[in-house]
């Protein structure tokens, strides 16, 4: 990553699978998130559970529980950010589809 006190940084294959959770659910923000106003509320949630819960695991491997293998997180926090965000969104939005057929009749 950073070397010394220079500011060069080398790409390294490992950024987009650490990324890849925010830009999935960046992307079923755009796509399915336009669709109405229950799933656009899903999607926020699910975003929004996986930003605080992604971060609070990162902070706390980095900065609390400081271990040899503390950067085996960086492997397997992104996959369960995934399937937690969707599974999230899926809940959530049939919650509030749920409210809001019940709220319309």
């Amino acid at each position: 990553m950073q070397h010394g006190a220079g500011s060069s940084i080398e790409w390294n294959w490992f950024y987009p699978w650490v990324l890849s959770p925010y830009l999935l659910l960046g992307a079923l923000i755009a796509t399915v998130g336009a669709k109405s106003r229950s799933t656009r509320l899903a999607s926020l949630i699910a975003a929004i559970a996986v930003s605080l819960g992604a971060s609070y695991l990162y902070v706390d491997a980095m900065y609390f529980h400081v271990s040899s293998t503390s950067a085996l997180i960086f492997v397997f926090v992104p996959p369960y950010c995934l399937l937690g965000g969707l599974a999230i969104f899926a809940v959530t939005a049939l919650l509030a589809r749920k409210m809001t057929a019940t709220n319309d009749t």
